[in-house]
């Protein structure tokens, strides 16, 4: 039986890997904006961007098998099909509808739809899978995330006019793809090991999004250090925040780690602010009223831990 002070443990080992890779994650919102700008994509096509994801992936993938190559080793037979699987949906699909659904809509109805992820993963996770059971503690604890998402958008109302049902639509599909490519990790982490299925999926989905970018005229080029260094920043945090994210869900229900993921719109508005100055877009009374609300959800979903 786990002591009160190994509940709180693992509470807090919890709380602070998953705010640590959704910082990270928030961090790559203004960073992927600044990198398009460094490599000329500002009024590129959507194939550019596909294509720069897939360089990302690949790279993230890289630094991921130079990390840990020594302690994971190659991939067993066994390890190809649940590598293929997880690179289709977290990869190859999510961001394939993420960034054409993007273009149709505008960043707050994408930032809102997108914050509806946790939900799906959860009744994804509960429904689809079995991992754990839909329950009232869980419904609620998620609303308070989502409202917060929503508060923290709600002085932008003018941009829910620009909202596309194509792009919404295209950006929730991306959502569901999340969703799935999560209750995947867990299923199959119990298996193999979860930084190598992370390593290897990033590298099988970055290279699947290059050759389909390619193929349809996406090539771009990095003209300076600086849009190399970003490039390489975004790749580390997909390579830290994901392989940590992974390790997560072998350890934690489902529902324990993605509620984590409303705090990721939440900190690319206040890095946004602070990298790229966009003080229209931050209120600091917005910003903290989210926070909260999202730390009460985190806390009502996680209850159990350290009941």
């Amino acid at each position: 039986m786990v002591s009160d002070r190994g509940k709180i443990r693992r509470m807090g080992i919890l709380a602070i890997s998953a705010t640590f890779c959704c910082a990270l994650w928030g961090s790559a919102f203004p960073a992927v904006k600044w990198g398009y700008a460094l490599s000329g994509m500002t009024d590129g096509s959507v194939w550019q961007y596909i294509y720069y994801a897939g360089l990302r992936f690949v790279l993230a993938g890289a630094l991921l098998w130079l990390m840990t190559v020594r302690r994971t080793g190659l991939p067993k037979r066994c390890d190809w099909k649940p590598i293929i699987w997880i690179s289709l949906f977290q990869t190859v699909l999510q961001y394939t509808f993420f960034y054409i659904g993007v273009s149709k809509t505008s960043g707050t109805g994408a930032s809102i739809v997108a914050g509806g992820n946790v939900f799906v993963a959860v009744i994804i996770s509960s429904l689809v899978f079995h991992n754990e059971q839909l329950t009232l503690q869980k419904t609620v604890g998620c609303l308070l995330g989502f409202f917060g998402i929503l508060w923290v958008h709600l002085q932008d109302v003018d941009a829910f006019a620009g909202m596309h049902w194509l792009g919404e639509g295209l950006v929730f599909m991306a959502t569901v793809s999340y969703a799935i490519s999560t209750n995947l990790m867990k299923r199959f982490a119990g298996d193999s090991n979860p930084v190598l299925l992370a390593t290897y999926q990033f590298i099988v989905g970055g290279l699947t999004m290059l050759f389909v970018g390619n193929i349809f005229g996406g090539a771009i080029h990095l003209p300076t250090v600086q849009s190399l260094g970003v490039l390489v920043y975004l790749s580390g945090v997909s390579a830290a925040a994901y392989a940590i994210w992974s390790l997560l869900l072998n350890v934690y229900p489902v529902s324990s780690v993605a509620v984590f993921g409303f705090t990721t719109p939440v900190f690319g508005v206040i890095f946004s602010n602070v990298l790229l100055a966009e003080s229209a877009m931050f209120d600091t009374a917005s910003v903290l009223t989210a926070l909260l609300l999202i730390a009460v959800g985190i806390l009502i979903v996680n209850r159990r831990e350290s009941d």
